[in-house]
């Protein structure tokens, strides 16, 4: 990750320090990087973001992100990735309160194998013909992102909400960021306790009605494309640069406690 952050932040023409924008399990990486390297980041701008508020972590007091202790004695993953098939991806972003439009699912799958050119020659073949393709994502074992961590500070202030403002959108009908049923505590993920977790005052919160976790192919693409611009260039959307709101399908925003 440094090595990335330190390539773009070398160009000529990279705002430094660089804005960070992630969807899903990019939390785990972006928001660790920004609590150990806040002179690096601007801001955070999460989308769906998983955390798990009792998450692992090092029980070393003055390295939380050092190696956790129980990771030492874990053997080693017995394989390098997860693979998804066709039907599976679909099947994710269906649901009786999503907000696709007709087709939508056969254009997010192209777009993912267009991405990637290995993954769209594995799976089975489909009427004899071309391979239908697999979602490739990698295995690891992620730590250092919790209750503990979120709240850490650098020169007497707060990380994330003090030096690095941090936007969080989620879809009010994310089963996937947000834990339905108990699960361990590495497995048990909650947005608004990330919310809850950051303690300084620059942290700012949409809940989308009607949402699921892969929002930016719904609809409400457009609304989420205008408040990362109004948020990269203002630090403010919708004229607010802290809170959290539930924003209803007509645009109404309900502040939420």
């Amino acid at each position: 990750m440094k090595r990335v952050v330190d390539f773009i932040r070398s160009r000529p023409d990279a705002d430094k320090p660089i804005h960070f924008v992630g969807w899903s399990a990019a939390a785990f990486v972006m928001g660790p990087y920004a609590l150990q390297n806040p002179d690096d980041v601007r801001s955070l701008f999460l989308l769906a973001p998983m955390f798990p508020p009792k998450g692992r972590w090092s029980e070393q007091v003055d390295e939380p992100f050092g190696r956790p202790a129980e990771a030492a004695q874990l053997p080693r993953p017995g394989f390098p990735m997860h693979v998804a098939s066709k039907s599976g991806f679909k099947a994710s972003l269906s649901g009786p309160a999503a907000l696709w439009e007709p087709g939508i699912d056969e254009l997010a799958w192209e777009a993912c194998m267009r991405d990637d050119h290995e993954g769209s020659k594995w799976g089975r073949r489909v009427n004899g013909g071309e391979p239908e393709g697999v979602l490739r994502y990698r295995n690891t074992y992620w730590w250092g992102w919790n209750n503990h961590t979120v709240p850490l500070m650098h020169q007497n202030k707060y990380v994330l909400g003090g030096r690095v403002p941090v936007l969080i959108l989620y879809g009010q009908n994310d089963r996937t960021a947000n834990t339905p049923t108990p699960m361990p505590d590495d497995l048990n993920f909650s947005v608004p306790a990330l919310y809850k977790a950051i303690a300084g005052s620059k942290k700012l919160m949409f809940c989308f009605e009607g949402s699921g976790h892969s929002l930016v192919w719904e609809t409400t693409a457009e609304a989420i494309h205008r408040f990362s611009k109004h948020w990269l260039k203002n630090g403010k959307v919708e004229g607010l640069g802290s809170g959290s709101y539930f924003r209803e399908l007509d645009g109404n925003l309900i502040p939420m406690l």
